[in-house]
């Protein structure tokens, strides 16, 4: 029994020292059934009238994605979901947007995105079922300050005020999410994982209304 354990763990140790994890190399690429496919890949360029689409909704992605075209639609229907709930603070749109951005396309996932469940499929290729997302506090805080006050739907709470807490519990797992998401955020990420950037986001103390951050 000893040794079956060591096996396993050996085989499991083996697998992790073959991801790949650097710029420009994806945690995962395609969708497979309604799940994003696992694939360590480098990250891949989009067709023109992709990458416009991109470019309007996550401008801070540049030139390599991790993802298809089909997934950029898919990304944009999504996104276009929790426009309507922030709507009234542009702020709040742009940074939500670059967390699902970033989760969905960047062509460095491999740096802050661990695949932590998985599912084979019938012709080989492997579901992505579950996911931790490395986040750096202050990346967190910036989306979640600016959008607690917009709208409690997106935090799944609707009787309390939206903790931070709240709003990552809730857009990682909740019952209308296929992709569960593990929302790991601290100072420092794992050893060989780097936070993705936050210095395209921002929150104002100096807003009006329900873009204050204060």
């Amino acid at each position: 029994m000893r040794v079956l354990c060591a096996l396993i763990l050996l085989v499991y140790a083996t697998a992790a020292e073959d991801v790949t994890r650097k710029a420009g190399y994806c945690a995962t690429y395609g969708d497979c059934d309604g799940l994003p496919c696992v694939s360590n890949k480098e990250a891949e360029t989009l067709p023109a009238e992709k990458v416009a689409i991109v470019e309007e909704i996550c401008p801070h992605l540049k030139d390599k994605y991790c993802c298809t075209a089909e997934q950029v639609d898919i990304m944009k229907d999504k996104i276009g979901t929790a426009d309507s709930l922030l709507d009234s603070c542009s702020r709040a749109v742009t940074n939500f947007r670059s967390l699902i951005c970033d989760l969905t396309c960047s062509q460095d996932q491999s740096l802050f995105l661990e695949v932590t469940e998985t599912k084979e499929r019938d012709d080989g290729s492997v579901q992505a079922k579950r996911l931790s997302y490395y986040l750096s506090q202050s990346y967190s805080d910036k989306v979640w300050m600016s959008i607690r006050k917009t709208n409690k739907f997106i935090c799944g709470n609707f009787w309390s005020e939206c903790s931070h807490d709240d709003l990552f519990s809730f857009i990682g797992n909740n019952h209308w999410t296929k992709l569960k998401t593990d929302y790991e955020i601290a100072d420092s990420p794992p050893a060989g994982f780097e936070h993705a950037s936050d210095d395209h986001l921002a929150c104002e103390e100096a807003a009006e209304g329900v873009c204050n951050c204060a």
